[in-house]
């Protein structure tokens, strides 16, 4: 091989080495395919906005809310997305610029790179003025049990107005409730991934949202609770009404609310560990309910027959079992004694009279059916302590919303007929105690709550709007109705007239006592 041939063929293959080293692989088609931004900006939209909205996009939906009366037939949409080709029906999407209807849901198709698609639902809904909850089950999953959990992701917009959210977690949902699980609406008890704030409440993993079905004005559990907290029971479950969308859809209005349990935030009372079974220890602390439904794992009955359920501690020890059971049964002798108004050795050694006072204020007041010592009757002993009353609970077939006890009545003693209040009525001193804390606050915090329904009733203006549009009970009958009003504030007139009532007979007869 000759010099100039040898020059030429390496010089050669050097130039497709270097050739081939610049020569890059074909990148493969995206497949992104994602909203990342939605909204209205009042500059493009002069003729019908005020102010600019942006929503949040939650999975494949972007729920949109605006204040009753808005035009939204007309509208130029705002958006960020990973694809340029974004289509409705077989329109092009231009940011700022594509108009369309949005009084109905429209439906988004994002075509990625790779031509794999995605649509979103935008959805109209009048902001109704309360924050709003999004419940998204993992695959839309629906909740079907009260003993199986779902996994799915809760995200909680604070104002309602559509901003960004306040909230977002993982969480597992499943049903609650006895009667009201049979509801079309039903209520549910909400598992955090780990302890979050919400609207204002104190960071826990565990919620309650109740639905409030057979209550037409929404608002029982909350009035009750408001009597609760001017009363001054150790602690009210604290709670905020909420729109829910379950799965992109609207389920109504609810209240959200702590969940019942031993805390530092919520009954701040020590809580005991199944190895906590010494004699310093033992004695508490201790959540009760008295449930004739006995659907707990460990229940017992007291001597006048009084079915009571171990809430917490939740794995209880044989000995803290029997701890409670005993004591449980010694303040029930002590009330049923014939010394029973002895200072030393009657029931004041075993129960905090005030918490007793407390309580049965609000559920007499209420007329509260089942707290007659029926269900739902919440009662904690702390340790070295007495058996406290409380915390309240269940309202929704209170203050007159039932039509097959004596409850329904605006007059008539209710709680004290129950086993316990009718021997405790017996004695003087407890009498005096009811009627003095009785006037102390009928003048102010009877009142003030009173007051609270007129708010309340306001703040939910729009929201009860949406939520019977959603349930279209207003003109049914739902178990356990007395009457049929035919609209939200006839129901809520119902209930004040009847607690004003209510306040008028026990005024008289608390102070006949």
């Amino acid at each position: 091989m000759n010099n100039t041939f040898r020059f030429t063929f390496f010089g050669l293959a050097f130039l497709l080495g270097a050739c081939r080293e610049d020569i890059e692989t074909p990148a493969s088609p995206s497949s992104s395919k994602e909203f990342l931004s939605f909204g209205f900006l009042s500059e493009n939209n002069p003729e019908y906005l005020t102010k600019d909205y942006f929503f949040s996009v939650n999975g494949s939906h972007i729920n949109l809310m605006f204040p009753p009366g808005q035009t939204v037939d007309s509208l130029i949409a705002t958006f960020t997305s990973s694809t340029d080709s974004v289509m409705v029906d077989s329109i092009q999407q231009k940011s700022d610029t594509t108009i369309n209807n949005f009084s109905d849901s429209v439906v988004y198709t994002l075509v990625a790179e790779d031509s794999t698609i995605k649509t979103y639902q935008v959805k109209p809904r009048v902001f109704a003025g309360v924050p709003i909850l999004y419940i998204d089950t993992e695959g839309q999953a629906p909740i079907t049990s009260k003993d199986d959990y779902v996994d799915g992701e809760l995200t909680l917009i604070a104002n309602g107005s559509g901003e960004e959210p306040l909230t977002k977690v993982d969480m597992e949902i499943r049903g609650r409730g006895n009667t009201t699980w049979q509801m079309p609406k039903k209520p549910y008890r909400i598992k955090l991934d780990g302890k979050t704030e919400m609207l204002g409440m104190s960071a826990d993993k565990s919620w309650v949202l109740l639905a409030n079905f057979s209550d037409k004005t929404l608002m029982r559990n909350h009035i009750a609770f408001e009597f609760s907290r001017r009363f001054g029971l150790a602690y009210t479950p604290r709670s905020r009404f909420v729109e829910v969308y379950l799965n992109g859809s609207y389920n109504g209005n609810y209240l959200l609310t702590e969940q019942i349990q031993i805390d530092e935030h919520r009954l701040n009372i020590d809580e005991l560990d199944k190895n906590d079974i010494e004699e310093d220890l033992i004695s508490g602390g201790y959540l009760l309910e008295i449930d004739g439904r006995r659907d707990d794992d460990h229940w017992f009955r007291s001597g006048k027959n009084i079915p009571f359920t171990i809430k917490s501690p939740d794995k209880i020890a044989d000995d803290q079992l029997e701890y409670i059971k005993s004591y449980i049964q010694t303040a029930e002798d002590a009330i049923f004694s014939d010394s029973f108004t002895d200072p030393q050795q009657g029931y004041t050694k075993y129960i905090d009279v005030e918490s007793f006072v407390n309580w049965y204020l609000v559920n007499e007041i209420t007329k509260n059916n089942d707290a007659a010592f029926g269900n739902s009757v919440f009662l904690h002993k702390p340790r070295d302590g007495k058996l406290f009353m409380g915390p309240v609970w269940d309202f929704d077939i209170a203050m007159g919303n039932i039509n097959y006890s004596d409850a329904k009545n605006a007059e008539g003693w209710h709680i004290r007929k129950a086993s316990w209040f009718s021997r405790l009525f017996e004695d003087p001193a407890f009498r005096q105690k009811i009627k003095a804390r009785w006037n102390l606050f009928k003048d102010n915090e009877i009142k003030a709550t009173l007051a609270e329904i007129d708010n309340t009733s306001a703040y939910l203006q729009e929201s009860q709007t949406q939520n019977f549009k959603r349930w279209k009970i207003l003109h049914k009958t739902v178990w356990p109705n007395p009457v049929v009003t035919g609209s939200y504030e006839d129901e809520v007139k119902y209930m004040k007239d009847w607690l004003i009532k209510r306040i008028e007979w026990m005024d008289q007869a608390v102070n006949s006592l």
